[in-house]
C-alpha cells in the first residue's frame, strides 16, 4: 500500500480481535454497537450501494481520470470547498426543477381553483410540511399527484361499472 509517497505493508493479516476484518477496519454491526455504547455520540453514516449504480460511476471515472484527480484532491485539501461543490450541483438541479415548476405554475393553479374543497385540502397539507425554498415545485407536484389520485378513481369507478364505461375498439 502506498500513502503519501512512502510504502507501507500491512504486518498482520489475522485480525487481533475477532470483531475486526484484516486491515483493522471494524465491520458495520461492531461500529453501530460502538456508538450505542457512547451516548450522546453521532450515530456512523449508513452509506447506501448499488452495485449497478457503482459500476456506472466507475465506468464514468475510468472516462475522466483529471476529474477524479481533481475532486479526489479537493475533497482531501479542501473539504470546504467539496461541500461547495456539491451543494452547487444539487442547487443546479434544485433551480432547473424550480424553473420547469413555474412554468407549469399558472396551470396548476387554475386547476388547483377548480378542484374539490377535499382535493384542495390534500394539496394544503403537503404545502404546510414543505420549506418554503422548495414551495413552487412542491405545489406543482401536489396538485398534479392530486389529478393522478382523482383520475386512478374515476378509473376504478368505471371498470366496475361497465355500463359506464367507454367503448374500446379491439384492434
Amino acid at each position: 500500500m502506498q500513502v503519501a509517497g512512502k510504502i507501507t505493508t500491512n504486518m498482520a493479516l489475522k485480525p487481533k480481535n475477532p470483531d475486526q476484518t484484516p486491515n483493522g477496519v471494524q465491520p458495520a454491526a461492531s461500529v453501530k454497537a460502538d456508538a450505542a455504547v457512547r451516548p450522546g455520540a453521532p450515530a456512523p453514516l449508513e452509506l447506501k450501494t448499488n452495485p449497478e449504480i457503482e459500476a456506472k460511476i466507475a465506468e464514468y471515472k475510468a472516462a475522466h481520470p483529471k476529474d477524479v484527480e481533481y475532486i479526489s484532491r479537493l475533497v482531501k485539501e479542501h473539504p470546504d470547498r467539496a461541500v461547495n461543490h456539491f451543494f452547487y450541483k444539487e442547487w443546479q438541479r434544485h433551480d432547473a426543477d424550480t424553473e420547469a415548476a413555474k412554468r407549469q405554475l399558472p396551470q396548476a393553479k387554475a386547476i388547483y381553483d377548480k378542484m374539490t374543497p377535499e382535493s384542495q385540502q390534500r394539496v394544503n397539507d403537503v404545502l404546510q410540511k414543505v420549506n418554503p425554498y422548495n414551495q413552487t415545485k412542491r405545489f406543482v407536484a401536489a396538485v398534479s399527484r392530486e389529478m393522478d389520485r382523482v383520475a386512478i378513481g374515476q378509473n376504478r369507478r368505471a371498470l366496475r361499472s361497465p355500463a359506464n364505461a367507454p367503448a374500446m375498439s379491439a384492434g
